[in-house]
Formats: structure tokens, sequence, C-alpha cells
């Protein structure tokens, strides 16, 4: 069943373009991530590849050892952001990055620390989350065409595209922008060149909107 985050942090954004878009929670999910009339998978196998491959909109974490503890938090601001900046994004624990399912074992207090650090990163994002906008699903691994392998998962972590208006920070501060093949953060100037962009593309659909 899905686990959903919710942000806590209520402060005003520090970037902020005009005028006002839609809110966040009628967005629709975009490609990497999941709509409601999407079918979520149940399981899935092990060693089977996956026909989605890293995108925009999809990052692939072998996520083995301690990655949970040390290095998951960093990758929701990274990932997150990015995501959130885009046209949204799943990133996913337990798969190589050909997309081979290896999988990682988890027990409820371990699946309880992963739901409580995505909540933790998101509720420090400026502007505020929504917490329609995120989604961690804990998917059960198989045997090959068998019985399901104890413990083992794959860990969705969804984040919707935010509003053309916005632009996401993480709790330090920094913007990241995915690319096709890498995550680039973003440094004062070409953050200052993304909010006239997109400031300049808000108004050129509020245009369109009016003349429909």
């Amino acid at each position: 069943m899905a686990q959903f985050c919710t942000p806590v942090n209520l402060n005003k954004p520090k970037y902020v373009m005009t005028p006002l878009g839609s809110p966040t929670v009628e967005l629709d999910w975009k490609d990497g991530t999941y709509d409601d009339v999407q079918e979520l998978p149940e399981h899935y196998y092990y060693l089977d590849v996956l026909e989605v491959r890293e995108s925009r909109n999809v990052e692939f974490k072998k996520a083995g050892g301690r990655y949970i503890y040390d290095i998951l938090p960093q990758h929701i601001d990274k990932y997150g952001s990015a995501f959130l900046n885009g046209e949204g994004g799943t990133l996913y624990l337990g798969v190589l990055d050909n997309g081979t399912v290896n999988g990682i074992r988890l027990n409820y207090r371990e699946e309880d620390h992963v739901v409580r650090t995505v909540y933790n990163a998101f509720g420090n994002f400026l502007p505020e989350v929504s917490p329609s906008m995120i989604n961690v699903r804990f998917v059960p691994v198989h045997e090959p065409r068998g019985r399901p392998m104890p413990k083992l998962k794959v860990v969705e972590i969804s984040v919707k595209g935010g509003p053309i208006q916005e632009l996401y920070e993480t709790g330090s501060h920094k913007v990241y922008i995915k690319r096709d093949g890498s995550v680039e953060e973003q440094n004062p100037l070409q953050i200052r060149d993304l909010v006239i962009s997109r400031y300049k593309m808000s108004l050129q659909k509020r245009q369109q909107e009016s003349q429909k």
C-alpha cells in the first residue's frame, strides 16, 4: 500500500513567480510516475530488466549497504528537487543502472526509516511540497516467475512535477535540474535565468488559455 509523506515546512517560498498558477493537487502525474488510471505493479521479478530506462523522469539506485541511512537523504534532496523542477519522476531503489531488478532487503523498521527520511527531506523544501505530490511504495520482489523473496523490495519514490511558476530548493538552499543523463546543481545566474524563463512561459500559457 502506498505511503504518503506529509511536509511540515510552512515557510514562504524563496523563489516566487507571479502570476500564481493552479494548486499543485490538481497536477497530473507525468511520465516516470503514476497517474490514477495507470496500473501499479504488484511485484517485480528478481533479475528482470525493466522496460523503462533512466531519463529525466527515472533514476535507478542499487541502494546496497547502508544506503538508506547514509546516502538516501542527499538523494531525496538531489532528485526530489530535480523532479519537482521538471516534469516529475520516480527514484527506484533496488534497481541497477541498466534496469535489472536487484531489490533491497528491508524490515518494517527500515521501511519506516525510509518514509521518515523522505518526510523530513521534503518537509524542508521551499516552497512547501504538497503531500499529494509525493508517493512512496514498497513493492515485493519475487523469485523468477515464483514465490516472494522474504523482505526483498523495490522502493518507488515518486514525485510530481511542480507548477511552472515555482522553483523548488532543498533544505540546504540548493536547486537541481535533471537532464537526460545527469542532475545539475544550479548556480545563482542559472537560477535567475530559470526564473525569468518560467515566468515568460507562465505568461504565454495564460495568454493561450485566455484566447480559447
